[in-house]
């Protein structure tokens, strides 16, 4: 958790009242400082307390280890801006006119002093159309992606984005992203990328223009940052972007309320999966999507699902033609293990570990490759003791099928010393 004196330090004052300078003079400034480092504050926290106070007020240690650290991000953030004077120019070459997200954008357009706020990846957005036109620019000219693509498709199926590094330039890493993050995705597709420009702000960096998010879209976007990443990381630096954002925006922030509810969601609750659709062509597209629970198949149990496996089964639902499905839209997924959230029969309760194997689901009816499944009752297993449900999955359904198979050989008498045997599964 972070200190009440961090918090006090970095606000727009620098703390108020003796109580702020009586717990400066108790400081722990070793360990503040490294709390500052890690919540991302520390270029900031060194810029606060030349503004608000006299530097011979402060340890000299610590002021010299701020000093240190606010130069050091000074230059890491302009290696950071140099690769995206870079990229900007290769884009553009093509038409392709990116909005810079968070770090870059933040610190071109929020803050006055460049070091103030770190810049991590590079974040560029573009129009779902320009995603993979932009790719292959930016692959042409030296771009190297950071992970390869497992499958034709996996960035817009999988992905939101695609990470890249310029070898020639840095080894700052580049995120391409062609998904608007800060809205659910039902009501994301009404924002589009054509509208987000409409309204961006121009910065300014070498020479080039680049375009960063309106006030409103941006702590739309940030909120919907901190929601994804809060559960597992939080930065002290996340909470102050919002602030600023709204501090220099001011009144122009009260039509917020309004974009948070359009669409009219009316906190309908929502869940993750990978949709499969087939065109009047009898194509099958397949995309992450979110899904309002009401379209959840009939069921006694909801479970929500940890882990699935990738089986051939998956492939022929999701490749041309469909394969197995019968209905549309579909969700994949042959098997699954996961928690129970609710259940109307008495054999499951909500926090029960489930696995889930067979019974034709991710065929005729909705699968694993979601957040949340509804199945009968019947279809469920407990979970072995002393296993997970990542190990369970792990296993999945092709190797259950050859554990009993193995299983039958050794019903019918077949032993490890009788030699190897070739068993058709």
């Amino acid at each position: 958790m972070t200190s009440s004196l961090l918090l006090a330090l970095i606000r727009e004052d620098g703390g108020d009242g003796s109580g702020t300078a009586d717990a400066l003079a108790a400081a722990d400034w070793e360990a503040l400082l490294l709390e500052a480092k890690q919540q991302g504050v520390a270029p900031l926290l060194y810029h606060r307390l030349l503004t608000t106070r006299q530097p011979d007020q402060l340890p000299q240690s610590a002021i010299k280890a701020l000093h240190l650290a606010f130069h050091r991000q000074w230059g890491k953030n302009l290696v950071r801006l140099q690769t995206l004077e870079h990229v900007l120019g290769l884009l553009a070459a093509i038409g392709v006119r990116p909005i810079a997200l968070k770090g870059a954008g933040l610190a071109l357009t929020v803050y006055d002093e460049l070091a103030v706020r770190p810049i991590g990846d590079v974040d560029l957005l573009v129009a779902p159309e320009e995603f993979r036109p932009a790719l292959q620019q930016l692959l042409a000219c030296g771009g190297r992606v950071t992970h390869d693509e497992p499958f034709e498709g996996a960035y817009e199926l999988v992905t939101h984005h695609v990470a890249l590094v310029f070898p020639q330039v840095s080894h700052v890493v580049v995120e391409l992203h062609h998904q608007w993050l800060s809205l659910p995705a039902r009501q994301a597709r009404l924002v589009t990328v054509a509208e987000l420009r409409e309204r961006t702000l121009t910065a300014q960096w070498a020479g080039r223009s680049v375009g960063v998010l309106s006030a409103e879209d941006q702590v739309l976007h940030l909120s919907a940052h901190l929601s994804i990443h809060s559960a597992v990381m939080q930065r002290l630096i996340w909470y102050y972007d919002v602030d600023q954002v709204i501090r220099q925006a001011g009144p122009s922030l009260a039509k917020i309320a309004k974009d948070i509810r359009v669409g009219n969601r009316e906190d309908t609750a929502m869940f993750k999966a990978l949709l499969v659709e087939k065109d009047e062509a009898g194509q099958t597209h397949a995309a992450v999507t979110e899904v309002a629970d009401d379209r959840l198949p009939e069921g006694d149990v909801t479970v929500a699902v940890e882990y699935s496996t990738v089986n051939y089964k998956d492939g022929l639902c999701i490749g041309p033609g469909g394969g197995l499905v019968r209905n549309y839209p579909h969700v994949p997924g042959i098997d699954f293990a996961g928690t129970v959230e609710s259940s109307q029969d008495a054999r499951y309760k909500p926090c029960d570990k489930v696995v889930l194997t067979g019974w034709r689901v991710g065929e005729n009816r909705w699968g694993g490759y979601a957040t949340r499944a509804r199945v009968p009752a019947d279809y469920l297993v407990p979970l072995p003791e002393g296993l997970s449900t990542r190990q369970a999955m792990a296993v999945g359904t092709a190797g259950f099928t050859a554990m009993l198979a193995v299983m039958a050989l050794e019903d019918h008498g077949m032993k490890p010393e009788q030699g190897e045997v070739l068993a058709r599964i």
